[in-house]
């Protein structure tokens, strides 16, 4: 043709449909191009659109008018199902590279700042991902965001929940479902792991008194439920080894004062001892506060 002109490296054969005659409805990029050239495409046009901003004549003709995406689905639109097949099982950067991945992510964050998730937007994702092995369940902060955005992480969290309680910062209803999970957890965890020494003595003379008796046995029976230090069945008798220290002698710790009287409504007897007067004790001594008790057992 004159004034044209054809690349060598163009090739056209008898029976090519001309590109004006082409159907390009329902066609991807890279279904028309391939996926080189259609990635070269989508770089023009990002890089040729980037800063600009639509004329007050372009927002004019537009407004009104709905996005041609508006209603459709992947299962309801063939351009749909392809996108989401070629993006299926990839992430930002794989499919954008890094700079445009990191780029989309803000703008995300961004626009999702001071939003609050509707129940029904919760439950939906609840549902998507029902029975789908997570991508971050025993991962660190450092195995999937890198050290240095962790640590800004952590200190951004910090920062956001210094001075709030658990009401405060996951609201009422997470708050009750949170304390429920850990009170149940808590009554399978043996705390501490390890026996004090205090504790090992009163152990050893109920051992030398032939009492069978339990240890760190969860008391379910009272409102504020808590692991004991020891219990004899066949007494009914709960017994208390309490470090000066941490039960603040000579007064005594406020949640002992309550559990104490929970477990005496509950019909449980209760002998409390300081570590200091354990030190002390003998076995005789020991045995003569069982008696004052009106604790009776017979020795096998």
């Amino acid at each position: 043709m004159k004034g044209s002109h054809i690349s060598s490296k163009t090739e056209y054969k008898k029976g090519d449909v001309p590109w004006s005659k082409i159907n390009f409805k329902d066609k991807t990029y890279e279904e028309m191009y391939g996926k080189e050239r259609s990635k070269e495409i989508r770089k023009k046009i990002g890089k040729g659109n980037k800063g600009k901003k639509l004329s007050p004549e372009t927002i004019k003709k537009l407004k009104g008018k709905k996005p041609w995406n508006t209603g459709l689905t992947k299962e309801t639109d063939k351009r749909l199902m392809k996108k989401a097949m070629n993006q299926k099982g990839k992430t930002f950067n794989e499919m954008f590279g890094d700079e445009r991945a990191k780029e989309i992510a803000n703008k995300i964050s961004l626009s999702n700042k001071g939003k609050i998730v509707s129940k029904s937007t919760i439950e939906k994702i609840r549902k998507a991902l029902k029975g789908k092995p997570s991508k971050v369940k025993g991962k660190t902060y450092e195995e999937m965001y890198g050290k240095e955005r962790a640590k800004k992480m952590k200190e951004a969290k910090r920062i956001i929940r210094k001075g709030k309680s658990f009401e405060q910062i996951f609201g009422k209803e997470v708050t009750k479902i949170a304390k429920a999970k850990m009170k149940i957890a808590r009554a399978k965890q043996v705390c501490p792991v390890k026996d004090t020494k205090i504790e090992v003595k009163i152990q050893e003379y109920l051992t030398q008194l032939k009492i069978e008796f339990y240890t760190h046995q969860y008391m379910k029976e009272i409102e504020h439920s808590y692991q004991c230090d020891i219990l004899i069945p066949s007494m009914n008798l709960v017994i208390e080894c309490d470090g000066n220290y941490w039960h603040n002698y000579p007064f005594g710790n406020e949640n002992d004062i309550i559990r104490t009287q929970e477990l005496l409504d509950a019909s449980f007897r209760v002998l409390r001892f300081w570590g200091s007067e354990i030190n002390n004790l003998t076995l005789q001594e020991f045995q003569y506060k069982l008696e004052q008790m009106n604790v009776l057992w017979e020795v096998k």
